[in-house]
């Protein structure tokens, strides 16, 4: 087992096996722009290209993948550096295309907060990609801690964003309802990386950490669904989307790491375990230095009390 940093955010870092393949996400969309269906899009708007205009076309969209990740971890620093909060346009938006979830996971603060269930409208939606895009945001996730495959138009809401220039398209997902159907329609959408959210290397594991809301939700049911969306994707001979998985390192998960990798390393482009992150818990319980830190950022993004 080592430690990787983590490609998200500066000092994080998730496990990795010691049989896992490294992937590189971003060399990844690099190499294989041609194939994302946003710069297929661009493609449209010329009758013929030649092929010294079809590279600059292709290193153009190559750049501008290339800058959003670099401005990912630059932006911060620049902005903490300078105290303008307000000198960057977005660099991803997360839409929470469905403000519900079939699962009742323990550790989601959605089992301790009040949350509506809905979905979003298609036309509200598109005003959020139009305006997206006039301000030429790269990316954007569709859904925040709701569960997107419980939206129906979910990949009319893919294929809009892509089609109407949104760089990289992505979903977290738990996958209990990704049927093989909607794997297909998914993958036809130009959807850019999946990420599923899978707590367990064992049935027994898996299904205390991930209870269902509506009906009983089976470990064998959901990795099923995982290994044929890779099948799938197989078949038709797609780039895209990127699949990853991620186990969040609980008591309950900690002794199952090699399991997990051993379940899905054949079947998910990249295989991750990430570190427990609290999001709640009582402010006074954090170490005094920490807490020192926490209120100098605050006070430089103006909060007083």
């Amino acid at each position: 087992m080592r430690i990787s940093k983590q490609n998200l955010v500066e000092g994080s870092s998730f496990l990795r096996s010691k049989k896992s393949k490294n992937f590189d996400r971003e060399k990844f969309m690099i190499d294989n722009m041609e194939h994302n269906l946003t710069f297929k899009e661009e493609l449209k708007k010329f009758k013929e290209l030649d092929k010294d205009q079809y590279s600059l076309l292709l290193r153009k969209f190559k750049k501008k993948y290339k800058d959003y990740r670099l401005s990912w971890f630059e932006n911060p620093k620049k902005a903490f550096e300078t105290g303008n909060f307000d000198q960057f346009n977005p660099l991803c938006l997360d839409i929470e295309t469905a403000s519900i979830c079939d699962l009742a996971c323990p550790h989601c603060f959605r089992e301790y907060i009040l949350t509506p269930d809905k979905i979003m409208d298609f036309d509200f939606y598109k005003k959020i990609i139009d305006t997206a895009v006039k301000f030429d945001v790269p990316s954007i996730k569709l859904n925040w801690r709701g569960e997107p495959l419980l939206n129906p138009k979910l990949e009319e809401f893919i294929s809009y964003a892509k089609k109407n220039g949104i760089l990289e398209v992505s979903i977290n997902t738990n996958a209990t309802t990704l049927t093989e159907k909607r794997a297909e329609r998914l993958i036809d959408a130009g959807l850019d990386q999946i990420i599923y959210s899978f707590d367990g290397g064992t049935k027994k594991t898996y299904e205390k950490m991930r209870p269902a809301r509506f009906k009983k939700n089976k470990f064998e049911d959901v990795y099923k669904n995982i290994k044929n969306f890779h099948m799938i994707k197989q078949k038709k001979e797609s780039f895209f989307p990127i699949t990853k998985i991620q186990m969040v390192l609980t008591k309950d998960t900690r002794d199952e790491i090699e399991d997990f990798f051993d379940l899905f390393s054949n079947y998910v482009d990249d295989v991750t375990v990430t570190q427990y992150t609290e999001r709640g818990g009582n402010l006074e319980k954090i170490p005094k230095k920490e807490k020192n830190s926490l209120i100098i950022v605050f006070f430089k993004c103006g909060i007083r009390n």
